[in-house]
């Protein structure tokens, strides 16, 4: 298993660049997240190597205070184990925290645990299950939540 798991990390990342993309101004809003003294935090389903491979492949590694991977909890989204982890980590309040995510599951793990959603929808593959759910913000491209992250410092 464990020569599998080798081989399967190699490919994953000498392919990473054919297997996923960092969108045209996702580094932005991480430096500006970043600029604003806000606490940044990643909850994934990924494993803790596959994660580990995209953030160095994309260069963001740097932005995330915290990393909570699918192999660092028991219940995987849409449960908000992962969301409570963080949370406890920076003993953060509900209304201190801002899920922002683009799936069925982000929504359901914020909604139980009592934190806000920001649905980002520009590459959701639920896109029109997200777009029918409750939210607190719904943005539909990058440049809009820029704008609106922006916004939020003044």
């Amino acid at each position: 298993m464990e020569e599998v798991m080798k081989e399967y990390l190699a490919f994953y990342r000498a392919h990473h660049n054919r297997l996923a993309r960092l969108y045209p101004g996702i580094k932005e809003i991480l430096r500006l997240t970043r600029e604003q003294g806000k606490t940044l935090a990643l909850f994934t389903g990924k494993g803790v190597h596959t994660t580990a491979i995209t953030l160095q492949e994309f260069q963001i590694e740097e932005y995330f205070d915290l990393v909570i991977t699918g192999n660092d909890v028991v219940h995987r989204k849409p449960s908000s184990e992962g969301l409570r982890k963080i949370m406890h980590h920076f003993a953060l309040r509900p209304e201190e925290v801002l899920m922002v995510g683009d799936a069925v599951s982000d929504v359901k793990a914020a909604h139980e645990a009592g934190i806000k959603i920001a649905a980002v929808v520009w590459d959701s593959y639920a896109k029109e299950k997200v777009l029918q759910m409750k939210t607190d913000y719904m943005f539909h491209d990058v440049k809009e939540f820029h704008r609106w992250l922006e916004e939020q410092s003044n």
